[in-house]
């Protein structure tokens, strides 16, 4: 059975499988079709912007060579968090012919970069025979329209430039593309905005990009790249995986696990700062993609509190007596009418919390006269009401840690649940879990209780304590 369960570790270890992510809810958006596509969401402008094929006229349409009517980048206002306004096109200066999108913003949504066919470079005749396409950037004016497209600058007709992603200041440009240095198939490249001009393509590298086609990148807040893959070991055609940069190096791909990875193509995650909701694009159901937002179950607490330690040790001292003469006097003190302890000025850590009932006495050598209750105390001592989160200080990547919540003390409450936030985007629930980190660095662990309420008209109380555990490489300091 050792051997059974060791196999196992080993394979979700060298797998790197993301196992948290159960606690997130997807649904399907409204204006998301089983007829036609419906992909590649980014947010803007209190909205979505995402690629379709849906018809744009009633009159005509175009379509590729296999029959399927040409994609364009389509505008949803959001309602509310799970209602949307009817989709509209984005903007006819981004409409041709062929396929447009995916679309990226930046600067607040006053520039974007969009995939598109070489239509102008090539020419319409020629550009039948080439299904090629590359980026292109716009800027909106101050009367809220957007620029004619101009040509990213490393554009090549001989290669697809596609699924681009910009920075929030727009000044590193993520794509995929079919370049000569590729793995194979698409990989995904940088180009930084620097000295008026884009930089020349850089490969991400094989951390990054496999002999297959990896697409969409995008960088979340917190450095962690997400990109869809038919590498890494995906299993379902397309999968979503994350890589961080460490010193300037990308670690090994995680997978994303269920719900947000399925059996079928899985691609274009975005999520918020907090990893609390997010929108990405799948073909699970129907085998057309759709667009699906993802929003966590798990409980929010807010302002957790670092970990108030448990001292049961005192001084105690007696400082009203005029004079301390041992060559006269004993001193000791009893606690609880049992234990004596002999001195005016001692350190006394107590076995517990309780109530304990302290006296001072002071004998008088010369007359042999006990002088009883110089200074009396009551004590009651108690553990501090919190959650108590009992782990290591320090571990090192892909080390299995146990994280134990046995030593809370809240004894007010029936405890309804434990949840953990690893701070590296994965949770989980229970007293005592296990946890492993695939990336170095300082997290901050917290442990979330929630009181277990007999009615739904109350509102449970919440409690929440933080730790900092450091992360150390595999191998070496």
């Amino acid at each position: 059975m050792k051997r059974i369960v060791s196999i196992l570790l080993f394979i979700l270890l060298s797998l790197k499988v993301s196992v948290a992510q159960k606690f997130y809810i997807i649904d399907r958006l409204n204006f998301s079709t089983r007829a036609y596509w419906e992909l590649a969401a980014v947010e803007y402008d209190q909205g979505l912007v995402f690629l379709s094929n849906r018809s744009t006229s009633a009159f005509i349409d175009y379509s590729d060579q296999n029959n399927q009517d040409f994609s364009n980048i389509y505008y949803a206002k959001r309602i509310d968090e799970d209602d949307y306004e009817s989709p509209v096109i984005l903007s006819d200066k981004f409409v041709t012919r062929y396929h447009d999108g995916p679309a990226a913003f930046a600067k607040n949504g006053q520039m974007v970069c969009i995939s598109r066919a070489y239509v102008v470079e090539l020419g319409e005749g020629i550009r039948r025979n080439n299904p090629n396409g590359g980026l292109y950037f716009s800027e909106k004016n101050e009367e809220g329209e957007w620029s004619d497209p101009e040509p990213f600058e490393h554009n090549n007709t001989r290669y697809i430039y596609y699924t681009p992603y910009l920075t929030p200041d727009g000044m590193n440009l993520y794509f995929a593309a079919n370049l000569d240095d590729s793995y194979g198939g698409f990989d995904l490249y940088i180009s930084r905005w620097d000295r008026n001009r884009w930089t020349e393509p850089e490969n991400l590298g094989n951390k990054v990009n496999t002999s297959q086609d990896d697409l969409y990148p995008y960088l979340h807040s917190s450095g962690r790249l997400y990109f869809s893959s038919k590498g890494h070991d995906a299993f379902g055609g397309a999968d979503i995986f994350y890589c961080n940069n460490i010193n300037n190096e990308w670690t090994d791909a995680v997978k994303l696990s269920s719900p947000i990875n399925s059996g079928s193509d899985d691609y274009s995650l975005i999520i918020s700062d907090d990893f609390s909701e997010g929108y990405f694009t799948s073909k699970r159901v129907g085998g057309t993609p759709d667009i699906y937002r993802f929003y966590s179950s798990f409980p929010t607490f807010d302002y957790p509190r670092p970990i108030r330690r448990v001292s049961f040790c005192y001084r105690l001292y007696e400082n009203s007596m005029d004079t301390i003469d041992y060559t006269i006097f004993d001193y000791e003190w009893v606690i609880n009418d049992t234990l004596k302890i002999p001195g005016h000025d001692i350190k006394y850590c107590f076995p517990g919390p309780g109530d304990y009932f302290i006296n001072f006495n002071v004998t008088n050598k010369v007359t042999d006269t006990v002088m009883y209750g110089v200074a009396s105390l009551r004590l009651p001592l108690d553990y501090v009401h919190q959650p108590v989160i009992d782990c290591p200080d320090t571990v090192r990547v892909n080390e299995q840690v146990n994280f134990s919540a046995e030593e809370t003390y809240l004894p007010e409450i029936n405890i309804d649940g434990y949840y953990w936030d690893f701070d590296d985007g994965m949770k989980e629930e229970g007293v005592n879990v296990r946890h492993y980190y695939v990336d170095p660095g300082r997290y901050k662990v917290v442990l979330g209780i929630v009181e277990r309420v007999r009615s739904r008209r109350f509102e449970p109380e919440k409690y929440a304590v933080y730790k900092d555990v450091v992360v150390l490489p595999e191998n070496g300091l």
